[in-house]
C-alpha cells in the first residue's frame, strides 16, 4: 500500500521543508487526535530528542492534538524505546517521538506507537493520511484537550531499566541479568575485583598487558584462530583495565548466542598467554606510553596520580605504567596475575539483552561449571589512602614549542559511594560539566583564553579525584591559573551557585539518564557501574528523586567537601621557556619541575 507521508519508520524529513514544518505537524496532530480520539479523557505521550527543532514540532503536536480534543502528556527528551515503554506502562491511547535518529541535525521525523507500545498499524497510518487530506475543524473551546509535563519520565524509565535486573550465582560466580527483547542482541561483562589497584607492589602494567593477551591465545586457539572465530560468529570479544577491574566483555546476536559462549568461556578460564604473542602486545602498550607522553593530557595524567596518591599506592598509575616495568614483565607475571585475580569467585558476570534466566543459565553452566576457585584465599589490594596535604603545589612538565598550555588543578574527594555522591556531582556540572557551566563561560566565552574549560569527578571506590582543566594560550597560562583558582574558591566561599545554576545542573543530569539505558550496552554499563563503584542495587531507582531533592545548603556543603582551593596540586604543562617565571611569580606553593614519568628534575 502506497503512503504519501509514512515510511517505514514514521514520518522523515529536512526540517523546515514538507513534510517537516510546524504547519504540517499542527495538522498531524490533528488528523492522529481525529483518528485516535475517543472517550472523554484519551490521552497521547510525546517525547523528543535533543534536536532544537524538537522543541517546535512537540508545541506544534501539541496544538493539533488539543484541537482534536486530546490530552498530550509531554515527556521531554527521552530515547525511542522509553516513550514505547512509558506508552504501554501510563496506558496512553498512542505514543509520539520526535526523533531522526542518527540522521544528521537539520532533518527529523515524528513515529508513533500504538497503546501497547508497538508501531502503529499500516491501517491506522492509512485513516490518519487520510484524516490529513480534510480541513482542521477545531473541537468546541469546552471540548479543547489539554497538555501537562511528565516531570519524572526518566526516572520511571530507568526505573524499569533497573526493576529488571535478576540477580543469581553459579558455583561462586555472581550472576546479573537485565533482559532486553527489543533488539535480538546479548552482551556479557565479566568484572573481576582487580584492575590497575591490583598491581600494587608488583610491576606496573601487569594488568592492562594481562587483559591485552587474552584473545592472543585460548585452549588450543590461536590469535588468528579466535579472531577468525568472532568473524564467523559476527561476535566480538573486548577486555579493559580500569583503576579497580578488569573486564573482559562479549558482544553477539542471540542467535549464535552458544557458539559465542564457546569462544568467551574459552578465553576467560584458558588463556595461554603465549611467548611469540607477547614482544608484539608489548611493544604495542610500549607505543601506547610513548603516545601517551607525547599528549599534553596524557602526560599530566601520568603524573598527576602519583603526586595525589603518593607512590606505591594502587591508584598511583592512571596511564598505561611505567615503560621499564612494562618492558620487564614476562610470561610467568601475566599467568601469576590471571591465577591470582581471574577466579569466578573474585568475578560477576552481567548479562543484559534479549535472553532470559531460564535460558542462559544452563548455557553457562555447560561452560563455566568445570571452572573451580583456586584454595588459595582471594586476594585483597591494599588499601588507599587519602594523604593529608599541607598547602597547595605547583608541578610543571616541559613542552618545547607548545603554543598551548594544560593547568590541571586537582585535590583528591570521598568515594563513589559517599552520601553526598549525588550532591558532589551536581557541583561539578555546575562548575566545568557543560558548555555554560562557570569555568568554559570564563576562560572560553569571557576570556577567549581557551577553547574549553571543563571539571570533573574521576569516579574510583577509594579517594576520587576532582580535576579542573584548560587548554589555554600560552601567553595566559599564568592569568588562567589565577582565574580557575578564582573561581574553585569562589564557588565554595563567596559566590555560592544560583537557582538558576542548580536547575541547569540537575536537568542537565537527569535529562541524560535515559538515553544511557536505551541501547543494550547502556544497560550493561548502567549494571557494571553499580558493581564497579559498590553501590546499592537501588542507586539508578533512587538517583532521579535524590537530585531533584537537592537544596542550596547541601549543594554549598558538598562544594566545600569536593573542593580544597588551599590543598590543590596543579600540572601545568607547556613550554617552560615561557610560561615557569610567570607561573611562579604566583607563589601558589612549593614548585617543582617533573619529566614524563613524575621524576623531579629540579
Amino acid at each position: 500500500m502506497s503512503r504519501k507521508y509514512f515510511g517505514t519508520d514514521g514520518i522523515r524529513g529536512k526540517v523546515g521543508k514538507p513534510p517537516m514544518t510546524p504547519e504540517f505537524a499542527l495538522k498531524l496532530g490533528w488528523a492522529a487526535g481525529r483518528v485516535l480520539g475517543g472517550a472523554a479523557g484519551t490521552h497521547v505521550l510525546v517525547g523528543k530528542d535533543t534536536r532544537r527543532s524538537g522543541y517546535m514540532f512537540e508545541s506544534a503536536l501539541e496544538a493539533g492534538f488539543a484541537a482534536a480534543g486530546v490530552e498530550t502528556h509531554l515527556l521531554g527528551p527521552l530515547p525511542t524505546p522509553a516513550v514505547a515503554y512509558l506508552t504501554r506502562a501510563l496506558r496512553a491511547k498512542a505514543g509520539v517521538v520526535i526523533s531522526a535518529s542518527h540522521n544528521p541535525h537539520f532533518d527529523n521525523g515524528v513515529k508513533f506507537f500504538s497503546a501497547d507500545g508497538d508501531k502503529l498499524s499500516d491501517d491506522i497510518e492509512a485513516q490518519i493520511e487520510a484524516q490529513l487530506e480534510h480541513e482542521l475543524v477545531c473541537v468546541p473551546p469546552e471540548q479543547f484537550g489539554r497538555a501537562r509535563r511528565i516531570d519524572d519520565a526518566p526516572g520511571r524509565y530507568i526505573e524499569f531499566c533497573k526493576g529488571s535486573f535478576q540477580s543469581r550465582s553459579l558455583h561462586g560466580l555472581k550472576l546479573v541479568l537485565a533482559e532486553r527483547h527489543n533488539v535480538p542482541v546479548v552482551e556479557l561483562a565479566m568484572l573481576f575485583n582487580a584492575g590497575r589497584a591490583a598491581d600494587a607492589g608488583g610491576r606496573s602494567g601487569t594488568a592492562s598487558l594481562a587483559l591485552d593477551m587474552l584473545d592472543e591465545g585460548a585452549g588450543k586457539l590461536g590469535s588468528l584462530d579466535i579472531a577468525r572465530r568472532e568473524s564467523e560468529l559476527g561476535s566480538s570479544l573486548s577486555a579493559a583495565t580500569q583503576r579497580d577491574v578488569s573486564m573482559v566483555g562479549l558482544s553477539t546476536i542471540d542467535g549464535k548466542l552458544p557458539e559465542a559462549l564457546d569462544l568467551y568461556a574459552t578465553v576467560v578460564t584458558q588463556p595461554t598467554f603465549p611467548e611469540a604473542e607477547l614482544a608484539r602486545v608489548k611493544q604495542r602498550m610500549l607505543a601506547g606510553i610513548v603516545q601517551e607522553k607525547s599528549d599534553a593530557f596524557g602526560l599530566a595524567r601520568r603524573v598527576l596520580s602519583r603526586q595525589l596518591y603518593g607512590e606505591g599506592s594502587p591508584y598511583a598509575y592512571a596511564g598505561a605504567g611505567l615503560e621499564s616495568d612494562v618492558k620487564a614483565i614476562g610470561r610467568d607475571d601475566l599467568v601469576a596475575f590471571q591465577q591470582r585475580w581471574m577466579r569466578p569467585d573474585n568475578a560477576t558476570l552481567i548479562i543484559a539483552g534479549d535472553t532470559t534466566l531460564a535460558r542462559i543459565k544452563p548455557l553457562l553452566e555447560a561452560r563455566l561449571g568445570g571452572w573451580k576457585a583456586p584454595a588459595a584465599p582471594l586476594p585483597v589490594k591494599p588499601p588507599v589512602d587519602a594523604p593529608a596535604q599541607a598547602g597547595q603545589r605547583v608541578f610543571l612538565i616541559d613542552k618545547p614549542g607548545a603554543a598551548q598550555s594544560l593547568v590541571l588543578a586537582a585535590n583528591l574527594a570521598p568515594p563513589a559511594a559517599d552520601p553526598d555522591e549525588e550532591a558532589m556531582g551536581t557541583v561539578n556540572v555546575a562548575l566545568g560539566g557543560t558548555f555554560n557551566s562557570r569555568l568554559n563561560m570564563n576562560l572560553r566565552e569571557a576570556k577567549h583564553w581557551s577553547y574549553g574549560a571543563g571539571s570533573t569527578l574521576i569516579r574510583a571506590r577509594g579517594p576520587q579525584v576532582f580535576l579542573a582543566d584548560a587548554n589555554v594560550e600560552e601567553p595566559r597560562t599564568a592569568d588562567a591559573v589565577r582565574e580557575m583558582r578564582r573561581e574553585l574558591a569562589d564557588l565554595v566561599g563567596a559566590k555560592p551557585l544560583g537557582a538558576a545554576e542548580i536547575e541547569s545542573a540537575k536537568q542537565g543530569q537527569l535529562r541524560s539518564l535515559p538515553g544511557d539505558f536505551e541501547s543494550v550496552g547502556g544497560v550493561l554499563g548502567g549494571v557494571g557501574h553499580l558493581i564497579e563503584f559498590g553501590l546499592p542495587d537501588d542507586y539508578w531507582n533512587a538517583l532521579v528523586p535524590r537530585v531533584l531533592a537537592l537544596q542550596p545548603p547541601q549543594l554549598q556543603a558538598a562544594a566545600q567537601k569536593l573542593i580544597k582551593p588551599d590543598q590543590l596540586t596543579w600540572v601545568v604543562v607547556g613550554d617552560l621557556s615561557k610560561i615557569e617565571a610567570p607561573v611562579r611569580a604566583l607563589k601558589l606553593g612549593e614548585v617543582k619541575v617533573l619529566d614524563g614519568d613524575g621524576r623531579m628534575l629540579r
